[in-house]
C-alpha cells in the first residue's frame, strides 16, 4: 500500500517536471552535427600547399560580398556531432583550436584560440543553411577565416 502510494507519488513528480521542462521551452538538441572550415582568402596568390582546395561557389560568393579578397581556399575541414552541452575541442591547425557546444533552441558557443591565446567567443542561433564567421588578417595582405556551420 505505502509503495503503490509512493509510485503515484513518484509518477505526479515526473508529470510535474515533464511538464515544467516543456513549458520553459528550454530544450537541448540531442545532436548537432557542425562542419568547421579553416579558410584562406587572398587576392592574387595561392597557397603553396597543393592540398588546399579552392573554397565550394556558393560559400566562396557569400565571402566575396562580404569581403575584400577574391580567392578563398580551404585549409582544413572536419565534421563533428555534438551532444546536448558537451564541450568539444577542436584543432583546426596548428595556431588555430575551436571549443564549440550545443546549447538550448539550435544555439552553439563558439571559442575561438590563435596560437594558444583566446580569441573571440559567441553564442548564437545556428540553423541549418546558416553559418558564424570569424576572421583576421594575415601575412600577405591576406586573412584567414573560420566558418561554423550545421549540417544534416
Amino acid at each position: 500500500m505505502i509503495a503503490s502510494g509512493l509510485l503515484d507519488i513518484n509518477r505526479g513528480l515526473w508529470t510535474c517536471l515533464l511538464f515544467l521542462g516543456l513549458a520553459t521551452g528550454q530544450s537541448y538538441a540531442d545532436n548537432m552535427k557542425v562542419e568547421l572550415l579553416l579558410v584562406w582568402g587572398c587576392t592574387g596568390e595561392k597557397p603553396s600547399n597543393p592540398a588546399h582546395k579552392p573554397l565550394d561557389k556558393d560559400l566562396a560568393d557569400e565571402l566575396k560580398r562580404a569581403f575584400k579578397w577574391k580567392e578563398y581556399f580551404v585549409i582544413n575541414r572536419t565534421n563533428v556531432m555534438l551532444n546536448s552541452r558537451e564541450l568539444r575541442k577542436v584543432e583546426m591547425s596548428k595556431k588555430c583550436v575551436i571549443e564549440i557546444k550545443a546549447l538550448q533552441e539550435q544555439r552553439v558557443q563558439v571559442q575561438l584560440f590563435g596560437e594558444g591565446k583566446p580569441r573571440d567567443k559567441v553564442i548564437k542561433p545556428l540553423p541549418k543553411n546558416k553559418s558564424i564567421t570569424f576572421g583576421g588578417e594575415a601575412e600577405n595582405k591576406c586573412a584567414w577565416f573560420v566558418i561554423v556551420r550545421q549540417i544534416d
